[in-house]
């Protein structure tokens, strides 16, 4: 979590100062930033470059973190700090507002995906505020699928269907919810009109609800291996067609996995970066050790790879190694790559 506490004058410095104090015994000391752009003041020891602290926390650079950036003015200040910097609710930080009395704070905006309605809560149990969330489905009380998204851990990308999804619910329609089988099967009134679809598959036939909404769990570890210094290339295309034929997606993925013998390879590491997955690898003792415990005949063992890194099968045993629960693409050879994908 980075937090970026914005004041302009000696009263919302105050406050600033305060609510770091406090949020320091939640998050560590170094996660919260003071800047001040009102009149210099003796002795200061914040930032005062303002708007250059706002664009840093909308870059792109950080849209892989957890960001919230709290205003102690008044809104009208905050809206036209922010509006150059707005770029999707997907990736924009948590904004709110405190006023420099700490009578209210306001959730701004990214008010689900961003968590600043949950994250004004907390900053008035804090402050001793109170909280302003004006989100229609949390003051309703309806479903929202932002939130069903957000606190499961679910990739969405059709904001258009959320949209329709939400309102509907705030119309009083009942949503439905189903989970593939395969992630648990779970269903609430699967025969509703409206509902969302929780699945780490392709979606290329009917699916379950005439609205649907398709959500995605990181439930899929890729296991690669690869020649050295193969082009960055030919490994994401091999990814791209075992995904393909497997009817998988790659919205899915949460890691790539390898020996540690590939720890440096950049075709792989620019697989990691262009899925937004974590690159883990493992010595060939640690996937010895899981050749062990499932038994020969269990991997797609290879003469040739075994020679060459100690080790019979690297994208299978390193899924394994991860923490998988079963694979679901045995090894597959693609150009020089080899891609096996696994389920947790």
């Amino acid at each position: 979590m980075l937090i970026l506490l914005v004041s302009f004058s000696q009263q919302a410095l105050t406050e600033a100062e305060n609510l770091k104090e406090k949020w320091n015994n939640i998050y560590s000391e170094d996660a919260v930033e003071i800047v001040y752009g009102g009149k210099e003041l003796t002795g200061m020891d914040y930032g005062v470059d303002v708007k250059g602290s706002i664009a840093r926390y909308f870059s792109c650079d950080l849209a892989g973190q957890e960001r919230v950036i709290v205003f102690i003015s008044s809104c009208g200040i905050a809206v036209r700090m922010i509006s150059p910097y707005l770029i999707h609710k997907a990736v924009d930080p948590a904004v709110l507002v405190m006023d420099e009395h700490h009578m209210h704070c306001i959730s701004l905006l990214s008010g689900h995906l961003g968590g600043a309605n949950k994250l004004c809560g907390q900053v008035a149990d804090l402050m001793d505020a109170q909280p302003v969330i004006t989100t229609a489905s949390d003051i309703s009380g309806a479903f929202s699928p932002d939130m069903y998204a957000k606190e499961n851990g679910l990739g969405l990308s059709d904001f258009d269907m959320s949209k329709k999804i939400s309102a509907a619910a705030v119309a009083g329609e009942t949503v439905g919810i189903i989970w593939d089988k395969e992630l648990g099967g779970y269903e609430k009134y699967p025969d509703a009109e409206y509902g969302v679809y929780v699945t780490d598959r392709e979606c290329t036939g009917n699916l379950p609800f005439t609205d649907t909404l398709v959500l995605r769990p990181r439930s899929l570890i890729v296991g690669v291996g690869c020649k050295k210094d193969i082009e960055p290339g030919k490994v994401l295309s091999a990814v791209n067609n075992c995904f393909q034929k497997s009817a998988l997606s790659m919205w899915s993925v949460r890691a790539i996995v390898s020996i540690d013998l590939k720890k440096d390879e950049n075709a792989i590491i620019t697989l990691a970066d262009e899925l937004d997955a974590e690159f883990v690898t493992f010595t060939a003792e640690e996937l010895i050790s899981i050749e062990g415990r499932y038994g020969r005949g269990y991997f797609s063992e290879s003469d040739f790879v075994r020679e060459v890194t100690g080790v019979g099968c690297v994208s299978e045993e390193s899924i394994m190694a991860y923490g998988a629960r079963e694979l679901i693409v045995k090894k597959t050879a693609f150009d020089g790559v080899t891609v096996a994908v696994g389920r947790v």
